[in-house]
């Protein structure tokens, strides 16, 4: 109501629409149809800077990540925004190996109800080797490219092991 009191409207993407951010592309790349679930018509988007590409799947769950997976959408990227908070319901193996991160971003808040992330995604991002960046334990992260290269910044416990197993010490590659 506020989009069209102001004469804005409201103009809703959809899945193959694509849009430039500078020298950036931004392509739409789901939901790519009407699902029941909610967290499944989350808009995903693929942006691609230079040789860097971020995957952001918003609420994004299994299913919704099947039929990306099934019509061949190309999901590869350098970054992804792990889905649903690091839900079980999201970041299936199949999902993960076509995406092949190298670095992951769970964006949850600490001590959450959900208890989010879960431990099989958890699981699932050390068995692929991504490095992974939370929210809960390092507040703000911010993640630059130049087009060559990912940086990322946190705002606090830049050397936390984000996603140890247990008894591992190793630490993440954060700048």
């Amino acid at each position: 109501a506020k989009a069209e009191e102001r004469a804005g409207g409201l103009t809703v993407p959809t899945a193959g629409q694509v849009f430039f951010l500078g020298a950036a592309s931004v392509t739409v790349v789901g939901p790519l149809k009407s699902y029941d679930e909610t967290n499944d018509t989350s808009i995903v988007l693929r942006i691609v800077y230079g040789k860097t590409s971020f995957l952001f799947t918003g609420d994004m769950e299994a299913s919704a990540e099947a039929d990306l997976l099934d019509a061949g959408v190309t999901l590869k990227s350098t970054v992804l925004k792990v889905g649903h908070h690091g839900s079980s319901t999201s970041t299936s193996y199949r999902f993960l190996r076509e995406v092949a991160p190298i670095y992951g971003v769970i964006s949850v808040g600490v001590d959450n109800q959900y208890n989010h992330p879960n431990e099989d995604v958890l699981s699932r991002l050390r068995d692929a080797d991504v490095v992974l960046y939370r929210t809960d334990m390092q507040g703000d992260i911010v993640c630059t490219s130049d087009g060559e290269t990912v940086t990322f910044y946190t705002a606090k416990e830049n050397n936390l092991p984000t996603n140890p197993t247990e008894g591992d010490k190793t630490t993440s590659d954060s700048s």
